[in-house]
């Protein structure tokens, strides 16, 4: 199991350049990088939500059955990870060239989010954050 998502590189690259842009619009302040993260914040910067960390939402867009779009959006309780008290850093790592057209879905981002992997007909479905329903995978006996 990967903690953390990992990303091509190129589609990384364009996908925390958009993420450092509305970072900065909220006031987020970049500081040192923190490995294997190349992308950190003050953490006092961050305001905070019920959905985690107040960080500029993300929404993945996946092909799903029949080839229609389907949106996961990422809040910052699944994109900011905090390394110290005072350092959190995006949640996202550069898969570099090796990885071509292949993402890993870190277990950081599936936290507070119900996931359903039906091998036999090879789809994935997802609930979406549990805070917006107010629970939390602890009420459940799986």
């Amino acid at each position: 199991m990967d903690p953390f998502t990992k990303i091509p590189g190129g589609i990384y690259r364009r996908m925390r350049s958009i993420f450092l842009k509305k970072a900065a619009a909220r006031g987020m302040k970049i500081v040192q990088s923190h490995p294997p993260f190349d992308t950190c914040f003050n953490s006092s910067s961050i305001g905070f939500s019920r959905v985690g960390p107040a960080a500029p939402p993300m929404e993945l867009e996946l092909t799903g059955v029949g080839g229609k779009d389907v949106g996961w959006s990422v809040f910052g309780f699944n994109s900011i990870v905090s390394v110290s008290d005072e350092k959190s850093c995006w949640a996202f790592l550069d898969g570099g060239a090796q990885t071509h057209s292949t993402s890993v879905l870190g277990t950081f981002q599936q936290q507070g989010n119900f996931f359903e992997f039906d091998l036999q007909n090879s789809t994935l479905g997802f609930s979406g954050h549990l805070n917006f329903f107010r629970t939390s995978c602890s009420n459940f006996a799986f």
